[in-house]
């Protein structure tokens, strides 16, 4: 349930923050087009607003290596219940990969 829920919010941030872009964008196009806004003002505030996105995109990022870092956890506790019960050789082997921090 939380992996979905973090999913989600991943996937509705990113497409409100293209959604504000693309607002921006119009808008901007519609006061150029109306003299009411120079060419360089309009890339300048369009570059403002990139700029103001990035510490959300980076505070999505760090919330999607958590659940990476957790998944990957709970495959590892699954591989090594599973070669701790007799499992096949190769799978002890890959636990290599999990070994604890």
């Amino acid at each position: 349930l939380s992996y979905k829920l973090i999913a989600k919010n991943g996937s509705i941030s990113y497409m409100m923050m293209r959604f504000v872009t693309l607002f921006v964008m119009v808008c901007g196009t519609w006061f150029v087009i109306q003299k009411e806004l120079t060419y360089g003002q309009f890339i300048g505030f369009l570059l403002l607003s990139n700029v103001f996105f990035r510490p959300i995109e980076k505070i999505n990022a760090i919330i999607e290596s958590y659940r990476k870092e957790f998944r990957l956890q709970a495959v590892c506790r699954s591989a090594r219940h599973r070669a701790g019960r007799g499992g096949h050789t190769l799978m002890r082997r890959s636990l290599g990969s999990c070994k604890r921090k």
